[in-house]
């Protein structure tokens, strides 16, 4: 986790790039620290040395017109490793990367990868908002040297699929803030960035906990479930109050739990999705303890689940019947078509064979047709099939 925190102190202090912080307000040193100051435009950037691994921090978007109009230019643009291979990314933040300073930064960087004993596992790209977008393009130029990928709040920058980017060292960490009793989220990395994806890990962090909720490697998650936090965009900020993502990694290393858990929330904490609890619960925006067979049911999410099992067997049962009774109808039609055509019996016998045969019809018709209503009502039930939380584990850095 001190990769993470150090990153997080290394992003905000490239806001500041122009005044050349020393870092020591954060308690950390920059060795032989490299400052970039864009004079045509507002991007900045950090090369530093701390603790022997060497961080490439860029600045988030200012408060400049033609910086947001990068954020959401949609044109794509690729991006070459030394090698000749590339991946599209959106053109706004290649534009960003392509400072006048790139080159200088570029290899400021790889002259300190080349005094650490193992290059590929000293470098760190780092940024916040618009910063992390462009570490995100920037470990496609680094691919060589395998560089850790830790990002605040980020928009996404690049398309799929790109291989120079190794996403199972890319930590992308979403703020969030309780605002009366719902937790709300940054907005920024769920922004619709088209043709644009994520890599790496999405880590949740929470206003009331120590731990973090990891949702594992590229994983597929469903943005639905999270509230946003629009407007004041508390939960964007990163250095500010106590509520920045500054403020959150300071908080989680205040508690000395290592490794830091990272499988979801405690019980009674505040959640919007129930990747975000431990238990894999999360009701009434509250972590919950997993459902158990004595337990009463609190809302509808709860019967769903504990019905799927027993209401997928019945719709098998319904289905069986269903089959059943379609195979009884056409024997029943055939028989009574062969007595009315073959002629083999009498009228009055005739007669009564069919009427009873049609009655066999009737109910059969009646038998399936109210299996297919409790099909057709058990089938929502199905829908709902039970879960447990699963996740690949990962020790956060």
């Amino acid at each position: 986790m001190t990769l993470s925190h150090n990153a997080a102190i290394l992003s905000s202090l490239s806001y500041d790039a122009d005044e050349q912080p020393d870092g020591s307000t954060h308690g950390i040193v920059l060795e032989d620290a490299h400052y970039y100051v864009s004079e045509n435009s507002p991007d900045k950037a950090i090369v530093a040395n701390v603790d022997g691994y060497c961080y490439f921090a860029f600045a988030g978007s200012e408060a400049d017109v033609s910086d947001w109009m990068q954020n959401f230019d949609p044109r794509t643009e690729p991006v070459y490793d030394d090698d000749g291979n590339s991946c599209d990314a959106r053109e706004g933040f290649v534009r960003a990367y392509n400072a006048p300073f790139k080159e200088e930064a570029e290899g400021a960087l790889r002259g300190c990868a080349a005094t650490c004993d193992n290059p590929e596992e000293c470098v760190v790209l780092t940024g916040h908002s618009q910063g992390g977008s462009i570490a995100n393009l920037a470990a496609i130029r680094f691919h060589d040297l395998s560089p850790y990928v830790i990002t605040f709040g980020q928009a996404g920058s690049v398309h799929e699929p790109c291989p120079q980017i190794n996403s199972e060292k890319y930590y992308r960490y979403i703020n969030s803030i309780l605002d009366g009793d719902e937790l709300e989220h940054d907005p920024v990395p769920f922004a619709p960035m088209v043709g644009s994806s994520f890599q790496g890990y999405m880590i949740i962090v929470s206003p009331m906990s120590d731990a973090v909720a990891s949702y594992g490697l590229d994983a597929d998650v469903d943005m639905t479930n999270f509230h946003i936090n629009v407007f004041p965009f508390q939960a964007h900020r990163l250095d500010e109050g106590d509520y920045g993502y500054l403020q959150r990694m300071d908080a989680i290393m205040s508690h000395n739990h290592y490794p830091v858990p990272s499988d979801g929330w405690k019980i009674g904490e505040p959640c919007s999705d129930e990747g975000e609890c431990i238990s894999g619960r999360c009701d009434n925006n509250v972590c919950e303890n997993a459902m158990g067979t004595c337990e009463p049911c609190d809302e509808d999410s709860d019967f769903f689940q504990e019905n799927a099992v027993r209401a997928s067997v019945l719709e098998w049962i319904f289905w069986l019947t269903m089959v059943v009774t379609v195979c009884g109808t056409v024997i029943a039609f055939q028989d009574v078509a062969r007595d009315i055509w073959t002629g083999a019996v009498s009228l009055k016998r005739r007669t009564v064979s069919v009427a009873m045969k049609t009655q066999t019809v009737f109910q059969a018709v009646v038998i399936g047709g109210s299996g297919a209503v409790m099909v057709t009502w058990m089938k929502p039930f199905h829908l709902f099939s039970l879960h447990t939380r699963t996740q690949e584990g990962n020790a956060l850095i």
